[in-house]
Formats: C-alpha cells, sequence, structure tokens
C-alpha cells in the first residue's frame, strides 16, 4: 500500500502501489496526465464537505518504470505541475 497522495504535492510510490488521492479543496478536482504510471490517465477528486477531504482511489502500474512523472490537476495554484516519483 502506498502513501495517500493530496492532489497539488504528489509524492512517492512504488511499482504496483494502491493509494487514495486527497483534495482538500472547495471544488471538485480533475487530474490529466496520469498514464503513465499510473493505470489510468484521468481522475476527479471529490472537494471537501463538512471540513472532510475528498478521496479517489489510484493505482500504480505493476511495470512502472522507476523515475519522475508529472500530472496536471486543474485545482491547484502551484507553479509547473507535481511529480509522483516512483521507486
Amino acid at each position: 500500500m502506498g502513501t495517500d497522495l493530496k492532489v497539488c504535492e504528489g509524492g512517492n510510490e512504488g511499482k504496483g502501489d494502491s493509494f487514495n488521492w486527497i483534495n482538500e479543496h472547495d471544488v471538485d478536482c480533475h487530474l490529466s496526465h496520469c498514464k503513465p504510471p499510473l493505470t489510468q490517465d484521468t481522475y476527479t477528486v471529490p472537494k471537501k464537505v463538512g471540513g472532510i477531504p475528498g478521496t479517489a482511489p489510484a493505482q500504480v502500474q505493476e511495470g512502472a518504470q522507476p523515475g519522475n512523472y508529472s500530472y496536471h490537476p486543474d485545482c491547484c495554484k502551484t507553479l509547473g505541475d507535481p511529480i509522483i516519483k516512483i521507486q
């Protein structure tokens, strides 16, 4: 099991890890360009409700190669896209 990832922060995962995207924003967050290394190319992570962050399950491909992979979240006000580092 991987570590849950906040949609705007990215983080480290291993081959085949499953994890949850975490959305602490007041709007749904749409993620794109997630494949590779993830098994899906797009995700919709629901907004937080009543102070509880929204979540969506995700999984790293079994054959994902080690490296840094960027993805695009439409709800983040960061410079550049976050990175998922596959170890």
